[in-house]
């Protein structure tokens, strides 16, 4: 506002022609009006008036323009007009003395003649006409603005005004408009004012809503045809409608709009304590969602939206005129590898205003709640939500699977409600949605939505008819509600999905019979361990819902002219019952023969059915075979039937090692593969983890679907974009490489700001000047990455020290070497501000590393090389060890003391202590390298190769064959494998699930929690008490975490559960045993576990995800591997691999030492010196030497080392043929492998490649690594062909991680060969 004066004025005449209101008044009238009004202007953008503040005041518009607005219940504003210049608005408010029903704002700037209240009434008085005239001209008003919001007064025909049925009715303040318990004979729709809705709650009056302007009230309880369920009491003055009720059925009956939106009316829900919650369809981001308008008792207004078919939700706090000035802070997380993102909106007290979501978010029901109450977020929750997208509230599932538990907690949906619309068709989440109204408030229950929906194309189906058939083996027909069967052939599974204890459960079954009777026919085996089969024989309720996917698998039977054998065993029998039902009853002429193996003569299933068929058919003929009595199937008789059945097509299926002996037979007996077809029976499942290992934790853990996977599968990411550093840190991080300031001193050229910062570090930080500097390095690294900044570095030094390289070879030659601190080129210098390490004494326990102070001096060195005998010398030294980085802050924060010699007092663990003087360290390694030891791996290959055999066809093989084409994530793949790989190997005899479970609970704190705090203190090393909170949190969790895993360990031993080779295992035997027979604790634990839970897992996992990165680019070279791997596994059939067997594999040895040069586990090797010290000279080119004090920080550039062009040809791209160099035509495959392994073990020697690093502190699980890369591989490239889903995207690593990850996701199709 401009001017608030007052002033007498005369209106110019343009004024009074234009103003038809000053125009119809008489000139004393209009005089004495003038007389009492004032001039004033408002800015553009300014409210005038306010829609709902008391009415004291008129205006006529002298210049520019108004815009006259609702707010709408979405939150969104409703222009209604435009005033121009001389119109009259602000009237009807005064006229029917209520409040503002809309608001005001000015367009421009604008002049306005502001008439008082008491004038205007005054001027009215004096002229009844004119009085009439501006009532009717309100009522038309109101009618054409509440035609623009409400849809109500269109479809009921009232937009034209009040009629016999729709009486206009006025009550006033604190009037009752009708009570609860009372006949509802009408319908009201408020034209003006609001309407409180109150209810009776234990004798008290709850307000429950208050309803404005165009909304209806009372219709429910006409629909419903009950009393009225709520009070209805005027707030100030309301003028209604009231309509009779057979007129609101009439229109009803005649408006397909009206009918839609009572449906959505119909909606209107009670919050207990809170409100009103409303219902209707609208959009948001120009998508199709679920609105829905909080009315709460305190009168606050949310607008919640959920769009349809996505996890996208979004609240927004309906703000009065006056909070729209408020600060509000915005919290933001997102996490591209869950594909989440998250934004709380909250005011200056941490109340949550707002709050948009992407992705699923189990506590949105809660944070929902927490915004309708009003609570505001403490400092632990917003630090955890930013951190974790998540503010720390759990829900507990006791009671999740029951029928009468609540599944929408917003509206009180229960569990029973939705199972009962899915039995009677509502088969997507739309529909579901649509009947139940579950999930469509805060989205908060959508997940568990589609849980019981099940997988696309699924459909609900109903036990038709149970049958024992024998011991342990009942058939099931499975009657779809709709009466739509799929076409199946013979051979063909479905997958059946259950609710089981609260979790959705799938598994496939083949079928056993034709589709042709209207139904799915499975027949399934009681498995003790299944946890699947135990539920549908011995805990399945009648009425239980269950769903069936359409027949699918590439396992079947069709027609060809040719014979068929089905070879079967157990269960097996299945496929081959489907098959023979299909001949009889399709009267199909060709031969038929069963082999059917299984334990003794009680457990066959079908036996008399399908004895009867070839009675009837003689094509059909059935040997039965039981194994307890008599022999298996020899190659004798696969020969005989060879004879008997030319060109027969085999059928297999069984179990593993039934199948492996048939296949092996079939081999023997040179039948073509192409007649061969297997299917894997496998025991699917396993008992769910129920017992509790701590008191203090749920029982109920979350049992993960074998048959789905969806840990396994995840959909690759595209690529993201990389924030641009500033252009000031750029311009830093350059400005000691790009400075041009030249001067010429005794002809020579010198720089003055790189001889002045030389000088200084040679000062301040003992820099040795004869090494060149990389000046602001750090820096550069923060901006361009490790590689990035070491990188063209090493190019720089390259092009500038080549000669003196070349030189120092030829003076060697003539005898007069060179000075030794001469420059070469392969090591550079840079240097940082000294710091104090923290100390972190509020710890416990306390662990001294010797660390106080980055360097005695004001100025801390840093030293990076890739110069291969600096590297030798370096990772050699007694007297240089760990860096401080990270390792001081991993000792700090997850070490235990332990005394070690001389008194002193180290961190221990083989993967952070320190490696000099250092008894638990030592101790831990050798326990490491007895694990993994050639010896151990070569005893323990074979159950290694069953573990890696069992993941892939029980769960690899399960998902490609329910997802043909489906493009997966191939770091999640891998990195699923390898940590079951590792934990099963490990923990022998545990559970499997259950040390699945636990040992991805450590990887998700270390990972998640420790590595990023680790990061953030090293980027803040001196404010650790910031962090406090959360160091103190997640050391307990990772102690939770490790102290799982040991009672797992040790309860599996106290039932008798692993078997005295489980027991003597390294890991089981230390975890149950400890030393000496003292049980380790969990500081001793942390540091043995973490070596193989991460060290183990995490390497190669990104090893094998670079492996089929560089296979799916080079097609031509997975084909040559692939050949190897079949010609391997042909001659090896039945032999578990060996370390041994490595030679007979010339070209996946050549695969696996090239991907460790190109993709080395770990870039750089950070190590400290202990004491000042001397690197000699390399004893090639004499040159290279220099000298170094205590504390230098020592970086061995292991990727820059393996792309060193003097040492590689073609050193930056992928070429397996520089380790096959050597291999003749005549060398036996032995000889070629062992050729292989040699180049890698001279370049080794020759510290040129050190995937592994060298010295006290070389990575004990190289063996492990070796021998899972190649049983994975194998296991893969037998089955599957390789499909890259982007060949030219080059993913690059992850520099912010501490192994060499892919930076982008690599996604890939395994095709099933």
């Amino acid at each position: 506002m401009l001017s608030n004066g007052t002033v007498k004025m005369i209106i110019d005449i343009n004024t009074l022609n234009e103003s038809a209101f000053l125009k119809s008044l008489e000139k004393n009238t209009l005089d004495n009006l003038l007389a009492q009004s004032h001039k004033t202007k408002f800015d553009a953008g300014a409210i005038i008036l306010r829609e709902g503040d008391a009415a004291d005041d008129a205006y006529i518009l002298l210049t520019g323009t108004v815009q006259i607005y609702k707010q709408k219940s979405n939150g969104e504003r409703l222009f209604l007009h435009q005033v121009l210049p001389g119109s009259l608005f602000g009237e009807q408010a005064i006229i029917h003395a209520q409040n503002r029903n809309a608001s005001a704002r000015a367009q421009t700037e604008v002049e306005v003649l502001r008439l008082p209240e008491r004038a205007l009434l005054a001027a009215v008085a004096t002229d009844p006409e004119v009085r009439k005239s501006l009532v009717l001209l309100g009522d038309q008003q109101l009618l054409e603005n509440l035609a623009r919001d409400s849809s109500i007064l269109k479809s009921m025909k009232l937009d034209g005004g009040p009629s016999q049925s729709a009486r206009e009715r006025i009550l006033r303040s604190s009037e009752v408009l009708f009570r609860e318990g009372d006949e509802a004979n009408h319908v009201y729709v408020i034209l003006s004012g609001t309407a409180a809705i109150y209810q009776d709650k234990d004798g008290a009056q709850v307000l429950l809503a208050q309803m404005t302007a165009g909304q209806m009230l009372g219709e429910l309880a006409l629909m419903q045809n009950a009393p009225r369920a709520a009070t209805a009491i005027a707030e100030g003055a309301l003028r209604l409608y009231e309509i009779d009720a057979d007129y609101f059925r009439e229109m009803t009956a005649s408006s397909e709009e009206l009918r839609h939106h009572l449906q959505v009316l119909e909606r209107v829900y009670i919050l207990p304590r809170r409100g009103f919650v409303t219902q209707y369809k609208g959009d948001y981001i120009g998508r199709e969602a679920f609105n829905t308008l909080y009315d709460l008792s305190s009168g606050t207004r949310f607008v919640a939206s959920n769009v349809i078919g996505d996890s996208i939700s979004n609240l927004e706090r309906v703000q009065a005129d006056q909070e729209q000035a408020l600060p509000v802070t915005i919290l933001s997380y997102a996490d591209s590898a869950r594909a989440i993102g998250r934004e709380l909106r909250l005011n200056q007290s941490g109340q949550i205003w707002g709050l948009t979501a992407f992705g699923s978010w189990s506590e949105l029901p809660d944070i929902y709640a927490m915004a309708m109450d009003g609570a505001a977020l403490d400092a632990a929750q917003i630090e955890q939500f930013e951190r974790t997208g998540s503010i720390g509230i759990s829900r507990q599932p006791d009671n999740i699977h029951l029928q009468d538990s609540i599944l929408c907690q917003c509206i009180n949906v229960k569990r029973q409600s939705v199972r009962s619309a899915i039995m009677q068709g509502a088969d997507t989440l739309e529909t579901l949605q649509k009947t139940t109204r579950c999930g469509t408030v805060c989205g908060g229950c959508v997940s568990q939505l589609r849980e019981m929906l099940g997988k696309p194309n699924t459909v609900a189906v109903q036990i038709k008819e149970e049958i024992d058939v024998c011991e342990g083996i009942k058939t099931f027909k499975l009657e779809p509600l709709n009466n739509q069967v799929q076409p199946s052939l013979p051979g063909q599974h479905v997958v059946i999905e259950a609710e089981i204890d609260g979790q959705w459960i799938s598994r496939p079954y083949t079928l056993s019979a034709p589709v042709s009777g209207g139904y799915y026919e499975v027949t399934i085996k009681r498995e003790p361990m299944g946890q699947f089969s135990r539920w549908m024989f011995d805990e399945r309720r009648a009425n239980t819902q269950l769903k069936v996917s359409p027949p699918q698998g590439n396992f079947h039977w069709e027609p060809s002219q040719s014979p068929v054998i089905c070879l079967v065993a157990g269960i097996g029998i299945t496929p081959a019952l489907a098959i023979c039902r299909t001949f009889v009853e399709s009267q199909i002429s060709d031969r038929l023969h069963i082999d059917y193996s299984a334990r003794g003569v009680l457990d066959f299933a079908y036996a008399s059915e399908m004895t009867e068929a070839t009675q009837t058919h003689p094509n059909i003929t059935l040997k039965l075979r039981a194994t307890s009595v008599e022999p298996r199937l020899s190659y004798e008789e696969i020969e005989e039937l060879e004879v008997a059945m030319r060109n027969a097509h085999y059928y297999l299926c069984g179990p593993q090692s039934y199948l492996d002996n048939m296949s092996e037979l079939l081999t023997r007996a040179r039948v073509d593969t192409e007649r061969i077809h297997r299917e894997v029976f496998v025991h699917v499942g396993g008992l769910p983890f129920t017992k509790a290992l701590r008191k203090n934790k749920s029982s109920r853990r979350k049992q993960p679907d074998a048959a789905d996977l969806a840990l396994f599968f995840v959909n690759p990411e595209p690529r993201h974009a990389v924030a641009q550093p500033p252009k000031l840190l750029r311009w830093i991080a350059n400005l000691g490489t790009q400075n041009k300031v030249e001067l010429t001193i005794s002809g020579k050229k010198i720089k003055p700001l790189t001889t002045l910062i030389d000088w200084v570090e040679y000062k301040l930080g003992g820099v040795d000047p004869s090494l060149p500097s990389e000046h602001l390095a750090l820096p550069r690294t923060a901006v361009y990455g490790r590689s990035g900044a070491s990188g063209p570095a090493f190019a720089d030094l390259d092009r500038r020290f080549e000669d003196n390289r070349e030189r120092g070879r030829l003076a060697i030659k003539a005898g007069k070497p060179l000075p030794p601190n001469t420059p070469d080129g392969r090591t550079y210098t840079t240097s940082f501000p000294s710091f104090n390490y923290p100390q972190f004494e509020w710890l416990l326990p306390k662990v001294d590393t010797g660390w106080y102070r980055s360097s005695n001096k004001p100025l801390s060195c840093a030293y990076v090389t890739r110069s291969p005998h600096a590297a030798r010398e370096i990772l050699c030294s007694k007297n240089i060890d760990r860096g401080p980085l990270p390792n001081h802050y991993w000792q700090k924060t997850i070490g235990t003391p332990k005394a070690c010699p001389h008194g002193q007092t180290k961190a221990g663990g083989s993967l952070i202590g320190q490696y000099h003087n250092n008894m638990t360290w030592q101790r831990d390694r050798d326990l490491a390298i007895g694990l993994v030891s050639p010896a151990v791996l070569a005893e323990r290959s074979g159950s290694i190769a069953e573990i890696v055999e069992d993941i892939f066809n029980h769960e690899i093989d399960v998902f490609t064959a329910k997802h043909p084409g489906q493009v997966v994530d191939a770091g999640v793949l891998m990195g699923e494998i390898v940590l079951r790989v590792v934990l099963r190997t490990v923990f022998p005899g545990v559970e499997a699930d259950l040390i699945q479970r636990l040992g991805a609970k450590y990887l998700s704190v270390v990972t998640n929690e420790a590595i990023p705090t680790i990061l953030q203190l090293i980027q803040a090393p001196t404010d650790e008490n910031k962090l406090k909170d959360r160091i103190l949190e997640m050391t307990a969790r990772l102690r939770h975490a490790i102290d799982d895993i040991a009672s797992a360990v040790r309860q599996a031993h106290a039932e008798g559960k692993l078997s005295e080779q489980d027991v003597a295992s390294p890991m089981n035997h230390y975890t149950i045993f400890g030393l000496d027979g003292k049980q380790p604790d969990d500081e001793d634990l942390i540091s043995i576990y973490g070596t193989f839970l991460i060290g183990a897992h995490e390497t190669t996992a990104h090893l094998l995800t670079w492996a089929l990165y560089e296979l799916g680019r080079n097609p031509d070279l997975y084909k040559k591997v692939q050949k190897e791997v079949d010609a391997f596994s042909a001659t090896h059939q039945g032999c578990a691999m060996t370390p041994h067997d490595y030679d007979e594999r010339p070209m996946m040895l050549a695969l696996l030492f090239e991907l460790n040069r190109l993709h080395p586990g770990i870039a750089m090797n950070p190590r400290c010196a202990l004491e000042a010290g001397t690197i000699s000279p390399d004893p090639e080119t004499g040159i290279g030497g220099f000298d170094y004090p205590a504390d230098t920080i020592f970086i061995v550039d292991i990727l820059a080392m393996h792309l060193d062009p003097e040492t590689y040809f073609k050193p930056t791209e992928f070429y397996i043929e520089r380790f096959l160099e050597g291999i003749g035509p005549d060398m036996s495959l032995a000889e070629q492998g062992a050729k292989v392994r040699q180049n890698a073990i001279n370049l080794e020697k020759q510290f040129k490649w050190l995937p592994f690093a060298a010295g006290p502190g070389n990575c004990p699980g190289r063996n492990f690594n070796m021998i899972e890369f190649f049983l994975v591989m194998d296991c893969l490239m037998r089955s599957y062909d390789l499909i890259l889903a982007n060949p030219n995207l080059p993913p690059g690593f992850d520099e912010s991680s501490i192994v060499t990850k892919p930076l982008e996701r690599i996604g890939i199709e395994l095709v099933r060969r």
